[in-house]
């Protein structure tokens, strides 16, 4: 608490906190990895690493490590390009319409892990895939990417209450039905 008092009224900690934030940003949000000695370079020397280090594990103690992980379309987004990157179904509009329909805020999902929301999305979305954009042999394969990346079970049963509600909702805001 005392140091992010200090950071208010000092530049120099407060250039250090905005900084490293932004370097904890990027470790939660991009793909690519980025050493603090880029970010003490960056700084033309005014931070080392270990400074750097020191204020990000303030910085999360002060958050109590309450952190964002990734969202249910981060997911949706890895498993596609993981299993289906070769494939028209990647294109496919049902998938992208679909998405859309998760990416809202549902109380009801609260307490499901966005691993779970994705897949459960990802399954009712492969129902408005036809064969000729998705055939049986690729769906199997994509499915079986998820099941080894992520150990997910496509054929779990706590899945259909999660694909239920999802596909309520997509049914009631676009009006397109998968049946």
């Amino acid at each position: 608490v005392r140091r992010s008092r200090r950071a208010m009224t000092d530049r120099k900690e407060y250039q250090l906190a905005a900084m490293t934030a932004l370097y904890m940003a990027i470790k939660l949000n991009e793909p690519l990895e980025m050493e603090t000695k880029l970010l003490s370079d960056l700084s033309r020397g005014c931070y080392t690493t270990a400074e750097i280090a020191t204020m990000e594990i303030e910085i999360l103690e002060a958050l109590h490590w309450r952190v964002a992980g990734p969202t249910p379309l981060e997911f949706v987004q890895h498993f596609l390009a993981v299993g289906l990157h070769d494939t028209e179904a990647a294109e496919h509009p049902a998938v992208e319409v679909t998405l859309l329909d998760f990416s809202r805020f549902m109380p009801a999902l609260l307490s499901v892990t966005p691993s779970r929301i994705a897949l459960a999305a990802i399954l009712n979305s492969m129902e408005g895939v036809d064969d000729v954009a998705l055939n049986p042999f690729e769906r199997i394969t994509f499915l079986r990417s998820i099941e080894a990346t992520a150990g997910l079970d496509p054929n779990a049963k706590d899945l259909v209450p999660v694909r239920s509600l999802l596909m309520d909702g997509f049914v009631q805001n676009a009006g397109i039905s998968f049946q």
